[in-house]
């Protein structure tokens, strides 16, 4: 349904009996994990993981009235897993008076079963509303547009849709290999990262961060540890000064030593510079 060149989407544009058609590539919102990816082709975009939030706008000419008028719509996929997909089709322009908004919506209720539920929206956007039998007349018109167009008779897109599906082998194998009509590439799983990728942007966060780095504790000089300040003199043991008072004899000093006092210069311990 959202491939352009697969069956389904071949046959109900065939069908419908428009022509010229042209189409944007798929674009997805800023900010979006696919935003950026670049694909060898359509197919391969869909198939490599959810196109949830992915639109483009398609052009076509119909002939209406014995003259050819340029409509175009826009498709935007509203979810897309493996239980489900929506898709909403918005027409650009009015048809007879009304804008149309048309959602899809297919849902997985057994493993080889689906749900398919179509939905139309039509707004009155007519400047003259005062005919009230002209406008029912219209709205009946293109309510029978929509079914015909989207419906599962004649050349809807469910009818077509159903024909394809049930064209497609009943056993669900080709040449002995397991076949999926719609078969969709898994996304390859990465392993799950703790670390962010680095962007020009700081946080708040990752600055409090830096600011928490534990520096040194600055050393005291009350510390008596003689590790870190090897010029301390370690503390003597009880009853050692007593013995090297007595073992030291003062008469061996000069007399002249002895009697001029002597001046001793303190200096401050060094810092130690914290990086």
């Amino acid at each position: 349904l959202l491939d352009s060149k697969s069956p389904v989407i071949s046959k109900w544009e065939g069908d419908r009996g428009d022509f010229n058609y042209s189409k944007t590539p798929w674009t997805f919102p800023p900010a979006t994990p696919r935003e950026l990816e670049r694909h060898s082709s359509e197919h391969h975009l869909i198939a490599s993981g959810s196109m949830m939030g992915a639109h483009r706008t398609t052009s076509f000419d119909r002939p209406r009235n014995g003259s050819t008028v340029r409509l175009s719509e826009t498709q935007i996929i509203d979810a897309d897993d493996s239980e489900k997909l929506a898709f909403t089709v918005s027409d650009r322009m009015p048809r007879r008076g009304f804008s149309m908004k048309v959602r899809i919506l297919l849902k997985a209720s057994r493993e080889t079963c689906c749900e398919a539920t179509v939905l139309a929206e039509l707004r009155p956007v007519g400047k003259d509303m005062t005919i009230q039998a002209a406008v029912h007349k219209a709205f009946l018109l293109v309510l029978d547009e929509i079914k015909s167009r989207y419906g599962t008779e004649d050349k809807g897109l469910m009818a077509g849709f159903v024909s394809v599906v049930n064209s497609m082998p009943s056993s669900g194998k080709r040449n002995g290999v397991s076949f999926s009509p719609f078969p969709r590439t898994e996304p390859k799983t990465q392993p799950v990262s703790n670390s962010r990728p680095k962007s020009g942007l700081v946080s708040l966060e990752e600055i409090m961060k830096k600011e928490r780095v534990e520096r040194p504790s600055t050393p005291s000089i009350l510390d008596d540890n003689t590790n870190n300040n090897p010029r301390r003199a370690s503390k003597p043991p009880n009853g050692t000064s007593k013995r090297m008072e007595s073992s030291i004899n003062f008469n061996e000093f000069p007399a002249d030593e002895q009697q001029q006092p002597m001046t001793i210069e303190v200096k401050p311990l060094p810092k130690n510079s914290i990086e």
